[in-house]
């Protein structure tokens, strides 16, 4: 059996407070957090650790109060109460003894009240169809709701000392009233039946009426019975209940009706805060006037009602229509029996104490049950009868019970499912996650009320620090904005992001969140059309594994320059690029850098990343896809447009351009050639390549051909050339061949783009003129293909050098002056200032890692054949180069993606 011993340092809390009931709150959370790290216990649930410092507190104030003869199983509410005497209280040493010598029964009964096996701390009783009991929900309607033999539903705890002050922080009747109402909205499935109590002082028929009239005066609130409602009180009160009533409307409601103290006598002035209640009434409620006097009479009960009624409207936000929606939406158990009264059949303090006067006895509780859980009540076979021998309710046997506790919330609220198909147009939905939701609402001008943010997690809403889940106010309507970032909701920028008429930020909406237990929302995000998707999918040589999102500044620096010489050198290697790489201007080294995007869902083995596009850093983004933590693919200048933005982890090129070119090609020299060029698309202003090209620096090895050919590999098979990773992987001697001392001519790179199924012929321009000649270029590129050309670099070398200094080199891109290209090698500019052209920035590129301007590129490509080349007998042309493309249709498209 279980021993409160092992929680000692929990036990000393409750004694050391136990007779301090205004730190009830504080003492609740203390104990909660001694249960949750005890290594005897090993809880796990949280709600489970809440109910047992709930029980513990309220079972050690018990034991202290009174005594306990021995610990039982019972029903008790969920929240904290404080305790209010309700009879004689017990003398100075009962409580310094005989309580604290109870207080342990009462916490091993808060163990068991809680639903903790004893044998078992560790673990909460099952409840399922194999044990044979059902679940009942319990909302006790508090104890200090109803005075000793009074059936007035107070609306706050009473008071018993003449002039206190009922505590404002004390759970109030029309918070009960208000979490019944909640409860419906939330859980329509369950059904709901109220019974009342009594603690077993007087005689048991008299009290069996008075929980009758207990719980039909709860009844009559819920439904809206007014006269039923004030007969009753009519007929049961207290004078104290008047004077209380009085009070909390004159401090509360703003009633200048103040009856002095709550001391149970009526005297001058408490008729007199009658006579001027009733008087404040008629002003408040015309059309609806009372006789205005000084007797408590029905009238009297009456306003009290509407009163009650105007204040419930005001915490739940609501008008009258509002209100009887939430009453439309209750559900019975039986038709016949909304409530019954069990008298004194079930006390909670004292259970076999026999004329025991007890405040936390007397009760009124709502119970909830789920459909096809209620029983048959043969323990109430007609009105005023109570048969406890009968009884299933307050069976441990039949029903384990959950207590709720009197809710905050002035809302009901929901933690729904939200589904969206699996990708632009799917018929198949499914939960979304792995994304940031953005919740917004609107006050009824259209001016934006909240946003909420929230992490999805399973398709439920979550906190985004902890992933628990997180409900939110329902049967409403909300607007929604998925997205894989988190850092959108700034107070400055909210009426320009998330306004629903001209916000930057494209909101889905209005989307009703539905009331209920595992109740859906479908959205399709998709229709935010603001998403860039990547698919990551093996077409033969790998895939990426992570895609991340950086700003796309175009402006990175290329090179290294000498303050003395003036001289520069090239970065040799793509990490120095990715270095640059950042996220509203900070980059990694300095704490920032590219963020990730949301892997969304996979589709067998191709998995999907998704981002969104709207209110970017920059107007244009880069999307950094990586293998093994390195970046090995990139897609550039991607901008938000009409439409979702798809990629499929691969480059695709202009099928119809190249097919264009390629008829070009097949044309002989001349005036007949220079027609077909002449009549081709004119090349766009400014093209750069959707994709960086990874590259490696070859050092003092004559290996630029395979170093090339390896860059433009790199562009069309990320995950398999990747020079950075490997030293320049495929490049050297084994897939490229030379013919002396690593040297490569075209018909090598062709051979080699053979060996890997690409399309590499070797092509020239040789007879063109410099017009003809660039336009062909620049519509290879245009068409989104990397192109390898041979120029000649003049260095400062000796003329013998000068003479080898043949340099393969990829273009990825130009403007209207310059062409950015990826070089393994050196530049003549960087070593010779003589060369360049003034003014010209030759230390900054949006792609690659060289820059030369048109006439520079012309010059050197011109110069790239002839001589030595063919005093060898190679035959290369000038202007040789080699668009590499994939034969594969994979990446064969309509337009350059």
């Amino acid at each position: 059996m279980y021993k409160v011993a092992d929680l000692r340092t929990a036990l000393d809390l409750v004694r050391q407070a136990a007779v301090d009931r205004a730190n009830m709150a504080s003492l609740r959370i203390l104990l909660a957090e001694e249960l949750a790290t005890s290594s005897l216990l090993r809880l796990s649930d949280t709600a489970v650790i809440e109910q047992i410092a709930w029980h513990m507190v309220r079972g050690a104030l018990v034991a202290v109060a009174h005594p306990i003869p021995e610990p039982r199983a019972a029903a008790s509410s969920a929240d904290v109460e404080l305790l209010e005497s309700g009879g004689s209280a017990p003398s100075s040493s009962a409580h310094a003894n005989t309580g604290l010598a109870n207080t342990d029964a009462g916490i091993s009964r808060a163990f068991m009240s809680a639903g903790v096996d004893s044998a078992a701390t560790n673990a909460r009783a099952d409840i399922g169809s194999d044990s044979g009991v059902n679940e009942v929900v319990v909302l006790e309607v508090e104890d200090t709701t109803f005075r000793f033999d009074s059936a007035v539903f107070m609306p706050e705890p009473v008071t018993e000392d003449a002039g206190e002050t009922p505590s404002i922080d004390g759970v109030t009747g029309l918070d009960a009233l208000i979490t019944v109402f909640i409860r419906q909205k939330e859980c329509a499935d369950q059904a709901m039946l109220v019974t009342g109590h009594t603690d077993t002082s007087g005689p048991d028929d008299y009290n069996l009426k008075l929980s009758e009239k207990r719980a039909a005066s709860v009844h009559a609130l819920l439904t809206g019975e007014r006269d039923r409602w004030a007969q009753i009180s009519l007929e049961q009160n207290k004078p104290k209940d008047i004077q209380q009533i009085l009070a909390w409307a004159h401090r509360g409601r703003r009633y200048d009706c103040d009856p002095g103290p709550v001391d149970g006598r009526i005297g001058g002035r408490s008729r007199a805060a009658i006579r001027q209640f009733k008087s404040g009434y008629n002003n408040r409620f015309p059309g609806t006037e009372i006789p205005v006097n000084e007797s408590a009479d029905a009238n009297f009960w009456r306003a009290v009602y509407d009163v009650y009624m105007e204040e419930l409207k005001s915490l739940l936000g609501i008008d009258d229509v509002g209100l009887d929606k939430y009453r439309r939406a209750l559900h019975w158990a039986d038709s016949a029996h909304h409530f019954v009264g069990c008298g004194e059949s079930w006390p909670i303090d004292h259970f076999r104490a026999d004329n025991y006067r007890s405040i936390i006895n007397r009760r009124v509780e709502v119970l909830f049950f789920d459909t096809g859980e209620f029983p048959e009540l043969a323990c109430h076979p007609a009105p005023d009868q109570c048969r406890k021998d009968v009884c299933v309710l307050y069976n441990e046997n039949t029903y384990q019970r959950t207590h709720l506790p009197v809710l905050s919330v002035r809302r009901p609220q929901s933690s729904p499912y939200f589904m969206a198909p699996q990708s632009p147009g799917a018929r198949h939905w499914i939960r979304i996650q792995h994304l940031y939701c953005y919740v917004v609402t609107f006050q009824d001008d259209g001016t934006i009320k909240d946003v909420q943010l929230y992490k999805m997690n399973l398709g439920q809403l979550a906190d985004p620090a902890t992933d628990a889940v997180r409900r939110i106010e329902c049967d409403c309507d909300v607007w929604l904005y998925f997205s894989h970032r988190d850092d959108l909701d700034k107070p400055l920028l909210r009426e320009h992001r998330f306004s629903k008429i001209g916000g930057t930020l494209p909101l889905l909406g209005p989307v009703r969140i539905p009331c209920g237990r595992n109740v859906e929302v479908h959205v399709d995000l998709w229709q935010q059309k603001d998403w860039i998707i990547v698919f990551s999918q093996d077409i033969g040589y790998g895939k990426f594994d992570t895609a991340k999102m950086a700003d796309w500044h175009g402006r990175y620096s290329i090179c290294t320059i000498d303050p003395l010489t003036k001289e520069f050198s090239l970065h040799g290697d793509q990490k120095l690029k990715d270095e640059q790489e950042v996220w509203k201007g900070v980059s990694t080294a300095s704490g920032g850098g590219p963020i990730a995007l949301s892997h969304w869902s996979d589709y067998g083995d191709i998995a999907m990343w998704v981002g969104t596009l709207s209110d970017t850093p920059t107007p244009q983004v880069k999307i950094l896809l990586t293998k093994n933590g390195t970046n090995v693919c990139t897609y550039n200048q991607i901008t938000r447009g009409s439409d979702n933005v798809l990629r499929y982890g691969f480059h695709v090129y202009d099928q119809t351009l190249v097919k264009q070119l390629e008829d070009a090609r097949l044309v002989s020299p001349g005036r007949e050639q220079n027609a077909l060029i002449d009549a081709l698309p004119d090349p766009p202003i400014r093209f750069l390549l959707p994709g960086d090209m990874v590259w490696y620096n070859q050092g003092q090895r004559n290996a630029c051909g395979p170093f090339s050919f390896a860059a433009a590999m790199n562009y069309w098979r990320p995950y398999e050339f990747n020079p950075t990773g490997k030293d320049g992987l495929h490049c050297h001697y084994v897939v490229v061949p030379n013919i002396i001392n690593g040297a490569r001519t075209p018909e090598n790179i062709q051979t080699a783009a053979d060996d890997a199924d690409m399309n590499g012929h070797v092509r020239d321009a040789e007879d063109l003129d410099r017009g003809r000649a660039t336009k062909l270029i620049k519509l290879w590129l245009s068409a989104g293909i990397p192109v390898l050309f041979l120029s000649k670099e003049r260095t400062k070398a000796n003329w013998l050098e000068r003479l080898w200094s043949y340099h393969w080199k990829v273009l990825a891109g130009y403007d209207a002056n310059r062409f950015y290209m990826n070089n393994s090698g050196a530049n003549q500019e960087g070593e010779d200032p003589s060369t360049r052209d003034n003014g010209f920035d030759y230390e900054h590129a949006p792609i690659g890692n060289c820059v030369n301007s048109e006439n520079s590129f012309w010059d050197k490509w011109k110069a790239g054949g002839g001589d030595i080349v063919d005093f060898l007998r190679v035959s290369v042309q000038e202007c040789t180069f080699i668009a590499l493309y994939p034969n594969s249709k994979n990446h064969r498209g309509s337009s350059v993606k």
